[in-house]
């Protein structure tokens, strides 16, 4: 497919839909597929399209305003708000049929008066917080449960609030020391809902689990889980499973090849000096596309499926590497995330150097880049946000 080829994003829907169907071997709940900054980074509207056409009913963002842009590119589907929502919220949450995390007393009784207003209820699934301390009616404690009960009974008596669920999240099921936490956060949720039912307050829906929880939890799937990082097959905590597919590949290409002799200072500011004669290639990808400047003199790209050292300052826009014994021209195709022959370098491998995790990796990859998705391993079409 015809696209300029500076630096752009191969994005499997192949390897997507093969990660749904492990999921869901894994679990007889339903899943909520969590879709927000921009998927993860692979590209929301594609996405959504392809999960929503293999049967999803249910998506999660972190913004009405992202749910907008779905809505707006058609995805029916229900459409859960992760995060936090003020009143400016409410109109586009009614008029997109969008539903709002609910997380507060006062944001409830504002909720309501908006929504009669409107001659209409808002959906909302109830956010508690069990252990997160971010947003949520806090039920850590038995005097917090209790106050949080009594805020359920009076949302539940209000005409312009319709609770569709209830939530929490949990902050360390993906690691190996989070099982007694984890627990705890889970019985919390279970004491609400017990209550909750006892007082005769209806909430349809509950779920906790997000990926790791997924992976490691199955006692805590309730009536559905939410799949983030694990449905894009970058999954790395506690627990991990054979099985799931990384999704993006990510890709640049040689724009020159210089050959220095020794001594040959590289990039801003001269922190890194040729100690030998060698071969480098300037590489179209710099941290304006996402990529860490963190990797400096550090990282590593694949060439012709050599692994090759990056030299000097990772630039905005470009990166030199070290070619130095690897065949290669102008015009070749670089592998910054991805396998390339038997070497392979993931999104992991450079959050490890970076010093931060993998999702923060893949959310980073700017719109400038061109998402090409494949389907059936051919591409079938391109997002180009420029």
């Amino acid at each position: 497919m015809d696209f300029v080829k500076r630096c752009y994003a191969e994005v499997s829907c192949d390897n997507l839909l093969e990660n749904l169907k492990k999921i869901k071997s894994q679990t007889s709940a339903d899943i909520i597929c969590v879709v927000k900054s921009n998927a993860y980074g692979h590209g929301d509207i594609e996405v959504v399209r392809t999960l929503e056409n293999e049967g999803v009913q249910y998506f999660a963002v972190a913004s009405v305003t992202e749910a907008v842009r779905l809505r707006k590119y058609g995805c029916n589907a229900e459409i859960l708000i992760l995060g936090g929502c003020l009143d400016d919220c409410f109109a586009p949450a009614l008029e997109y049929n969008i539903t709002l995390a609910l997380y507060d007393l006062q944001q409830a009784i504002r909720m309501d008066a908006f929504a009669k207003s409107q001659g209409k209820s808002l959906k909302v699934h109830i956010k508690l917080n069990t252990g997160m301390s971010r947003i949520g009616f806090d039920a850590m404690t038995r005097d917090e449960i209790v106050n949080t009960l009594d805020s359920l009974k009076k949302i539940s008596r209000l005409d312009g609030i319709d609770i569709q669920g209830a939530f929490t999240h949990f902050s360390e099921s993906d690691e190996e020391h989070g099982v007694d936490f984890s627990r705890s956060q889970f019985d919390s949720l279970m004491t609400v809902k017990y209550l909750a039912q006892k007082e005769g307050v209806n909430i349809p829906l509950w779920h906790c689990a997000n990926s790791g929880a997924i992976v490691n939890y199955p006692e805590y799937h309730l009536d559905m889980v939410r799949a983030g990082l694990i449905l894009y097959g970058c999954y790395e905590g506690a627990g991990k499973q054979d099985g799931f597919l990384p999704v993006l590949t990510l890709k640049s290409v040689i724009t020159q090849i210089h050959n220095v002799k020794k001594g040959t200072p590289v990039s801003y500011g001269r922190s890194y000096i040729a100690d030998k004669d060698s071969t480098l290639a300037t590489v179209s990808i710099g941290y304006g596309d996402g990529y860490p400047r963190s990797l400096s003199s550090k990282g590593q790209m694949l060439i012709a499926g050599k692994k090759a050292n990056i030299v000097g300052r990772v630039c905005m826009d470009q990166t030199v590497i070290d070619v130095t014994g690897i065949e290669c021209r102008v015009g070749d195709t670089v592998t910054v995330i991805g396998t390339d022959g038997n070497e392979s370098i993931s999104s992991e491998d450079i959050a490890k150097i970076d010093g931060t995790i993998n999702y923060e990796i893949l959310c980073r990859l700017q719109s400038r880049i061109p998402r090409v998705y494949i389907k059936n391993n051919k591409p079938f079409t391109i997002t180009e946000y420029i």
